[in-house]
């Protein structure tokens, strides 16, 4: 499963990372597992594996798993399922109607205003600043297509259409379509217009980490607070 997805959706390196943790987690709920062992009561015994779980940290406290975590190691779990369904490997489909209550906390939903958008546009980046344009770019595409960045990242130039771009998306596996609007029509001719194109992406390769680091200082010269 992880060897096709990762090919067939390129998949980043902390997307790997999620699904070993699976798979060492489901090792600790049982060492040999079947399909079978995934019906009702054996993914309620998976929860409760996952609620179990304690680390101790280094300053001594006692970590456990939140139910948020336990919901998203769910998901990745069902994720599997339903591949090897599809496949033909698994005939039990108990995960598609399994949905336990767990307690998660609202997320504060944080968000640029149009000042805010306008400011980051209106940037002037020369000189030393000049390498923040590409952030910016990738940034504003993200904002104008609703895509996440690691499916940004990760949009290839077969991917444009004459009015919208197909992904299928690396957190959710979902396949989309996206109408390409103004805004983002002027950035793909931009980068269009770029010679470089190592492994047919639109836009340069750029880390996870090295885009949220520039964009912090796209946000404070922008005067925008950095949590955004």
């Amino acid at each position: 499963f992880m060897r096709e997805s990762a090919h067939k959706r390129s998949w980043t390196d902390a997307t790997i990372e999620k699904f070993n943790a699976l798979k060492e987690h489901i090792k600790k709920y049982k060492e040999n597992p079947t399909f079978d062992d995934f019906n009702d009561s054996g993914l309620t015994a998976f929860v409760i594996s996952l609620r179990s779980e304690k680390k101790k940290l280094k300053n001594g406290e006692e970590w456990s798993m939140k139910d948020s975590t336990v919901h998203k190691q769910l998901g990745y779990l069902k994720w599997f399922l339903k591949w090897a369904t599809e496949k033909g490997f698994n005939s039990n489909t108990a995960y598609k109607t399994f949905h336990p209550t767990l307690k998660t906390t609202q997320k504060k939903i944080i968000f640029l205003t149009k000042d805010e958008m306008k400011r980051i546009l209106n940037l002037e980046l020369k000189g030393d600043k000049a390498y923040l344009e590409i952030v910016r770019d990738i940034f504003i595409f993200c904002c104008f297509s609703s895509l996440r960045y690691s499916d940004a990242s990760a949009l290839k130039w077969n991917d444009i259409k004459d009015d919208h771009i197909e992904v299928t998306t690396i957190k959710t596996a979902d396949s989309i379509q996206i109408e390409i609007n103004d805004m983002m029509r002027t950035i793909i001719e931009k980068y269009r217009a770029i010679p470089d194109k190592r492994n047919n992406l639109v836009f340069p390769f750029y880390t996870n980490q090295a885009m949220n680091r520039d964009l912090k200082k796209l946000c404070k010269m922008a005067e925008i607070n950095e949590e955004i």
